[in-house]
């Protein structure tokens, strides 16, 4: 059994980096080739999460915790130039199911996360909430281009409401929760057309 997935991380890696789910390890390969070996055993956290950038508005990621303090983050992004990233969520799925499945095996007792970071989710919470906020002040108290419109309220209540389908998107996905290995959501990983996946 070996499933690999491959991408490129940034600007500053010219080549991509490899990971391979084997038996009984996690073989990563980095762009000059030096290879690292993590044994599932000693994974004690794994979490899946939504976690959209500015660029990466489908991004999600996989992180491994290891007994040693080790962390491992892997996300769906491959860096094919400057300001361009392609989605490889149907390489990144089968890699992930892969090495859940391994884990599920030689590390049973292995905390499963999904979402943000309870610190993380609130802090952006808040900030989204206060944005928001900020951004319905600015509308309807302060004067803008919008108040030359016909039926300006309108136009700036429609501004507000396309905001909100993207925040409670974030806010279902990215909610941090525990869970079992064996009762994997179907949000924790990306929609993929199983026919495309190898």
């Amino acid at each position: 059994m070996s499933v690999a997935y491959r991408k490129r991380q940034s600007l500053f890696t010219k080549a991509e980096h490899e990971w391979r789910v084997e038996e009984d390890t996690l073989v990563t390969y980095d762009p000059a080739g030096t290879e690292t070996r993590v044994f599932w055993k000693d994974v004690i956290g794994v979490r899946l999460a939504y976690a959209p950038t500015r660029m990466k508005t489908w991004r999600y990621v996989f992180a491994v915790e290891l007994k040693n303090g080790r962390k491992i983050e892997i996300d769906n992004g491959h860096f094919a130039g400057l300001a361009d990233f392609k989605d490889r969520s149907n390489f990144y799925v089968p890699f992930v199911r892969a090495a859940l499945e391994r884990i599920r095996i030689l590390a049973p007792d292995a905390r499963v996360r999904i979402g943000s970071g309870a610190l993380s989710y609130f802090l952006t919470l808040s900030f989204v909430a206060v944005a928001i906020t900020a951004l319905t002040i600015v509308l309807f108290v302060l004067p803008t281009p919008l108040d030359y419109l016909s039926y300006p309220s309108t136009v700036k209540l429609v501004i507000i409401i396309v905001f909100f389908p993207i925040l409670i998107r974030w806010t279902v996905k990215a909610r941090p929760r525990t869970i079992s290995l064996d009762e994997i959501p179907r949000d924790a990983l990306p929609k993929i057309e199983e026919s495309g996946a190898r």
